[in-house]
């Protein structure tokens, strides 16, 4: 069963290293467990530069991020599997990582965000829950990753992608959360992204995918004020959204309204987002035969 399993997941582009710890291999066994057979890659455009990025997991219910599963379930894997994120350092401040996460939506610029987004807005964080561990996790572990679930509020509605889902001015989403190990806990955070904290404001692009709203994936801002940050975590800010750092709100929000989208996206406007990014991809693909 190990052996198939890390067939499938070196098939789906990924690999994982061999672990010595009995608890270690167990959890990761059961993380492995959540990929699906593996699909095959579109070979050509901007699916070909992907093609190395791994499918994501099957989605747990309540535990996937808007980014898709793959970015729980297989960051899960690189803390549980992966040698241990507090390994040699102390528990305070984040530990920003960087697996080979697969996203259910294009994050390589502006027009990404705008083809497959549905709003943007000026949001804040009040309020933030513990959720269970990661299906599959060992309990018996010397490390744990625990997700969160926040409460988001509205303040700002500044874009709206024409046939766009409406969405409530209050709303719940799954954000990343904490690795735990020996009592000691350390935020967990994706590298690139923004981790969101209660109290705080964000320039956020919301996309709502298997009917749960949440951020587009690498693609957060946090407000100073009227203006944007600079940079995210103190590292440049990702491309989807580097156009908009560092600028009056007002500024960012006419950059947005002026870039246009993918005209094959809108094509496939009425899909839901993963679905309208492979749809506009194999469309692409036909095109360039």
């Amino acid at each position: 069963m190990h052996d198939d399993l890390e067939t499938r997941l070196r098939a789906a582009g990924r690999s994982v290293e061999p672990s010595k710890r009995p608890a270690t291999r167990r959890a990761r066994d059961a993380a492995l467990a959540e990929l699906p057979p593996p699909a095959a890659p579109i070979p050509s455009g901007r699916a070909h530069r992907r093609a190395s990025r791994p499918f994501a997991p099957r989605r747990p219910r309540r535990l996937a991020l808007a980014a898709g599963t793959a970015i729980t379930v297989l960051a899960a894997v690189a803390v549980v599997a992966g040698g241990g994120l507090l390994d040699g350092k102390p528990p305070s401040g984040p530990s920003a990582v960087a697996p080979n996460a697969s996203f259910a939506v294009p994050t390589e610029s502006l027009e990404d965000v705008v083809s497959y987004a549905d709003h943007l807005a000026v949001v804040s964080v009040v309020d933030e829950r513990p959720l269970p561990p990661v299906p599959g996790t060992d309990p018996a572990a010397d490390e744990d990753y625990v997700s969160r679930e926040l409460t988001v509020e509205i303040e700002q509605r500044l874009w709206r992608r024409p046939d766009a889902p409406p969405v409530a001015n209050r709303f719940d989403m799954v954000a990343f959360g904490w690795v735990e190990r020996d009592g000691d806990q350390r935020p967990f955070v994706l590298r690139g992204d923004q981790r969101l904290e209660v109290g705080q404001r964000y320039l956020m692009p919301l996309v709502r995918i298997h009917g749960e709203w949440g951020a587009y994936p690498v693609s957060t801002l946090l407000m100073n004020g009227n203006r944007t940050a600079n940079d995210v975590n103190g590292a440049p800010a990702p491309p989807t959204v580097s156009e908009l750092a560092g600028r009056p709100l007002d500024q960012a929000t006419q950059i947005v309204r002026a870039t246009k989208p993918d005209p094959l996206a809108v094509e496939y406007s009425h899909l839901p987002p993963n679905e309208r990014w492979q749809a506009a991809d194999r469309e692409r693909n036909r095109r360039a035969r």
